[in-house]
């Protein structure tokens, strides 16, 4: 794959295809859980919602793998609630059998999340179709930038860059990423990948690859 493939692919699997030996368990547990908060309304259950937040604190190293392998059992069970309450169903609506969609698809991404051990081949089989392919792609691309390695000069990295930066990885709120583009070009940045991804559409979350850039994670 070119990068002019990379940056207009709207073909997921193509491009996990080519990230095979450029990602890291850290960025593959968080995409997992951002898929989950794409479905965020539809876990209604606490259990659900834990198995993404915990498999996120296990990633930055704030929890512990026990407390990883519950979270990801227990949402395994809610998912089996939900499914034994509709099994006698005999006719479910449209709305249902989105929210079953998305429903699944958190569960199983949240199980990867919360597993052991990852694969990408673990990744290839989450069934995302409730979510266009542009949406997909542009996630995968806020979380990877294979073609160009940026390195950060610590010049950079002033008070209020790295500020702003903790501030939208703890929040979860990046809208102030075209404000971290500001300070980084106040301090020197003129790094054009990384000034267009700040000030670009997204989405961003909690993974984007500029963050963690200012943040020191991979």
């Amino acid at each position: 794959m070119t990068e002019a493939e990379w940056l207009a692919c709207k073909r997921p699997r193509q491009m996990w295809l080519h990230l095979q030996r450029k990602t890291t368990v850290r960025k593959v547990r968080l995409l997992a859980c951002a898929w989950c908060r794409m479905a965020w309304e539809h876990l209604t259950d606490e259990r659900s919602r834990r198995a993404v937040e915990v498999p996120e604190l296990y990633a930055d190293g704030l929890v512990t793998a026990d407390a990883r392998e519950r979270a990801c059992r227990d949402a395994c069970d809610a998912r089996d609630v939900l499914r034994t309450s509709r099994s006698g169903r005999s006719h479910l609506g449209e709305a249902d059998v989105l929210a079953d969609q998305r429903f699944t698809t958190a569960c199983y991404a949240a199980f990867i999340a919360g597993a052991r051990r990852i694969k990408i081949d673990m990744v290839n089989s989450v069934d995302l179709n409730w979510l266009p392919r542009s949406d997909q792609s542009n996630l995968i691309r806020d979380f990877f930038n294979p073609f160009r390695p940026v390195t950060a000069d610590p010049s950079w990295l002033t008070s209020t860059v790295v500020a702003l930066a903790r501030q939208m990885y703890e929040s979860r709120d990046f809208s102030a990423m075209p404000i971290l583009a500001d300070a980084l070009q106040d301090a020197g940045c003129e790094n054009d990948d990384v000034l267009k991804h700040c000030r670009g559409t997204g989405p961003h979350v909690r993974g984007c690859w500029v963050v963690d850039l200012v943040l020191g994670k991979g």
